[in-house]
């Protein structure tokens, strides 16, 4: 029989999986598409186009673990055997798991895709000898998953594909599935729109492709490959083989279906093969595509390479030219947040809603936390309910310690790699600070909330010439542009003539009365910071962000300053605030964003105000998190008596040393993370030693001062990179 040999077996299987449009409709339910989202394979994807408009498509995903895969094929997988068997995720494991998800704008511009749908098949499909291995079927539809509940067709009693015979299908739906376009053997340089034979070559497939008269699958389409590629049994399939989609004359998918056999073990693996077509008439098919399997993470990658057929994408645009005078008020930072990265929906238990779209607010169903209270997992994939770190989001003056084990890794702190982590807090290591803005480290470490601060002023003020030359899509994308910014920042907060700078605090007048920080000072503590920053206007304190102090759970402490909220325990023991959660009681529960957050969303408002044909209203998480994550090492953490209906967050174990232990289960996280790092500095307590610029180190208890008890001592580049990779 043509392509797919279908036993009886094969039949009830594939008939058991799809539930069909009764008859008379044409059209099935969204829902039988599968899910909607692919968060459980840890999908990502990204693309760049070159001046040629040649397209570079690249996306990962992980193979479930909870994927149920058959220990008895013979007997789990025959849907005849009564009862059947059933997984443990609770459907038959013949059943297919089908997930999607909707490529963005641009990728759908460029290379025609609508939408990937990532499908498992534990017990394999049809033909059952050659592809009964379980393995993943990677559609890349061309067409929306609207388009596709109604690609429905009539089928034959207790089948679940389209019925060849003639006369079978009366609907255009129907009649499209037997719709393919073939090269003319009669008149070279012509096509016919009807298949007469399953021995015609397809146009716009490969040469030697078939397409049978019973492969064509309601919601899929039709299924094309080259015979010659099949393996010689499905025990003995290990490599991807690519499959085409015929339907209605056109290309509706093509998929690579990858045997498991591939995607497991120790062993890194990597397929490529080139692609031509025949007699081409759709532009932006790819020329080539690759998977890779890294056996240390289980990462799969998928590069797909060809040429955009719109040809606009790869021209140069100077950016939207902008009338100052009609600039729009910049939104609430709060609504710029949500704006560049939509939170999930929740019920009113705090639970994760996954199976809606749209929030009772009417936002979209996103991919961030809409509570946040703890910074360990913040670099981490967003389901564990972090968000992107500094480096993450490429902030250019973080100036951030490298992962080299050293306790504050990750972090501004530059404590040495002998620093005793577990018993001394490591924010009392100094920060990179610069006493000049010319020498190798610029500006050094300028808090986040300061360029906030100084970009949203000079926005609203008219300040700082031309928003469009603040950007560089060529070399800066949609950030703005290292030297602009920094310009901007000594617009409003300018260096003393003795090369110092003071940067007041986030929730300060002054410092950009930051409204998501929700600082923990109170009363006295409050009156103290207002005396240690003068000139930097009104506070905004515990009394005005929340509310009154009998807010506070019996065991935190009151007013230690931070937007952190630490144990009575921890404060007395000097645990580093960063360990402990932010706000997570009174009106402002799981309200804290990081200012680099609110940053970053106010870079992607202004940029795609500029250049809305390259820069989304989104934050760019295609490449997020990064391969090796920006986490940083946390000690050991420990529940709490929670003291209303709803969890409160953990807090650090505190000995009983009257101590923190760290580093916690997870070790020091020492790692090559890939980021702008100051990495031939380590902070040591001996004398001062100069460098660049008589750059000494900033004293972490005086913001903005150059007194300095911390100096710097080189240490070489290549021992700070071996001591990387060791």
């Amino acid at each position: 029989m043509a392509n797919f040999r279908i036993s009886v077996a094969a039949l009830l299987l594939l008939s058991q999986v799809l539930a069909l449009p009764e008859s008379g409709e044409h059209c099935a339910d969204i829902a039988q598409l599968g899910t909607p989202s692919l968060e459980r394979f840890d999908y990502s994807s990204s693309m760049d186009v070159d001046d040629n408009c040649d397209y570079t498509f690249v996306f990962s995903f992980k193979h479930d673990g909870t994927m149920p895969i058959p220990s008895d094929p013979m007997a789990m997988c025959d849907p005849s055997v009564e009862p059947v068997s059933i997984a443990p995720d609770g459907i038959p494991y013949f059943a297919f798991r089908w997930s999607y998800e909707a490529f963005p704008e641009e990728v759908k511009q460029v290379t025609g895709m609508d939408h990937i749908s990532i499908d498992w098949n534990p017990c394999g499909h049809p033909p059952l000898d050659k592809f009964g291995a379980p393995h993943y079927d990677i559609h890349l539809y061309r067409e929306s998953p609207e388009f596709r509940t109604c690609m429905t067709c009539n089928t034959p009693e207790g089948a679940p594909f389209c019925d060849p015979v003639p006369g079978s299908q009366t609907t255009e739906h129907g009649l499209a599935f037997f719709n393919v376009s073939t090269v003319n053997d009669v008149g070279a340089g012509t096509s016919v729109n009807v298949q007469r034979a399953i021995t015609d070559q397809p146009i716009n497939m490969p040469e030697g492709y078939r397409s049978g008269i019973t492969d064509k699958i309601p919601l899929m389409g039709g299924h094309a490959w080259n015979l010659q590629q099949e393996p010689p049994s499905s025990m003995e399939w290990v490599e991807p083989i690519w499959v085409m989609g015929p339907y209605n004359g056109d290309i509706v998918d093509y998929e690579p279906m990858i045997p498991f056999a591939f995607i497991n073990g120790e062993s890194d693996k990597a397929f490529t093969e080139l692609l031509t077509y025949e007699e081409q008439t759709l532009a932006d098919l790819p020329s080539m595509y690759s998977i890779e399997y890294q056996a240390a993470t289980g990462i799969i990658t998928m590069t797909l390479k060809g040429s955009s057929g719109d040809k606009s994408v790869c021209q140069k645009q100077d950016p939207v030219p902008v009338d100052e005078d009609s600039l729009p008020v910049l939104p609430y930072i709060g609504d710029l947040i949500e704006q560049a990265y939509p939170t999930w929906c929740i019920d009113e238990n705090e639970n994760r809603l996954t199976d809606v779209d749209t929030c009772e607010d009417g936002s979209p169903n996103g991919r961030f936390s809409p509570l946040y209270f703890t910074k360990q997992y913040s670099g981490a994939d967003p389901k564990l309910g972090g968000y992107p770190t500094n480096i993450d989001i490429n902030y250019a003056f973080e100036f951030a310690a490298p992962y080299l084990g050293q306790a504050c890794a990750g972090s501004p702190h530059m404590c040495s790699d002998v620093f005793d982590g577990s018993s001394i807090n490591c924010k009392k290591c100094p920060k990179l600070n610069t006493m000049d803005d010319n020498g190798p480290y610029g500006p050094g470490h300028v808090p986040p909330h300061i360029s906030l601060a100084a970009v949203s002023n000079a926005y609203q003020e008219g300040k700082g010439g031309d928003i469009t030359e603040w950007f560089d899509f060529d070399s800066n994308a949609c950030r703005i542009l290292p030297h602009k910014l920094l310009s901007l920042i000594r617009m409003y907060y300018p260096r003393e003539e003795d090369g110092s700078v003071y940067y007041p605090p986030p929730f300060s007048d002054l410092g950009g009365d930051y409204p998501l920080e929700f600082v923990n000072l109170a009363g006295k503590s409050c009156a103290k910071e207002a005396e240690k920053h003068s000139t930097a206007g009104n506070l905004d304190c515990f009394e005005d962000h929340s509310g009154d102090v009998s807010l506070f759970p019996d065991y935190l402490e009151v007013g230690h300053g931070s937007p952190h909220y630490c144990t009575k325990a921890g404060k007395a023991a000097d645990v580093n605030n960063d360990y402990c959660p932010y706000i997570f009681f009174g009106p402002n529960r799981g309200k804290y964003r990081h200012p680099h957050i609110a940053f970053s969303a106010v870079e992607v408002y202004l940029s795609n105000l500029i250049m809305p044909d390259k820069c989304k209203t989104d934050w760019d998480d295609s490449k997020y998190p990064a391969e090796v994550d920006t986490t940083v090492a946390f000690p050991y953490m420990s529940d709490v008596v929670s003291q209303g209906n709803l969890a409160d967050p953990q807090q650090p174990t505190i000995d009983d040393e009257d101590m923190w232990i760290w580093p916690g289960p997870e070790g020091t996280k020492k790692k090559p993370v890939v980021g702008n790092f100051a990495v031939d500095l380590y902070a040591t307590e001996s004398g001062p030693i100069g460098h660049g610029n008589d750059m000494p180190m900033e004293d972490p208890d005086s913001a903005g001062s150059s007194n300095n008890k911390v100096a710097v001592v080189l240490v070489s580049l290549a021992v700070a990179i071996a001591a990387l990779v060791l």
